[in-house]
């Protein structure tokens, strides 16, 4: 079960630029790196952390919340910055076009 998971998760990293490109759509990578290292609201860098808990406090913003979902709000920032530079859209244009 595992493999075939595992082989199904790399056949959609493997096509997915190709179904993007065939129906139209925009496929933009995101650079993964140090997104745990980085306050989700401030953007400062603040170095590598000791997993003792799930739960970071950042010192600069006063931020004190779970070290995935702060990633994953890094990772977005990212990502809407990709499209804004490749679209020309600033951030609320893009949510409501994305509605």
């Amino acid at each position: 079960l595992i493999k075939h998971m595992m082989q199904n998760f790399i056949n959609s990293l493997i096509f997915a630029p190709w179904v993007c490109w065939k129906r139209g759509v925009y496929l933009g990578k995101v650079d993964k790196n140090y997104t745990s290292q980085i306050c989700p609201n401030c953007q400062t860098k603040t170095g590598k952390k000791e997993i003792i808990s799930t739960i970071h406090k950042y010192r600069e913003s006063g931020l004190e919340i779970n070290q995935d979902v702060a990633a994953a709000k890094v990772t977005c920032a990212r990502g809407l910055t990709v499209v804004e530079n490749v679209c020309g859209l600033v951030g609320e244009k893009f949510y409501e076009l994305s509605r």
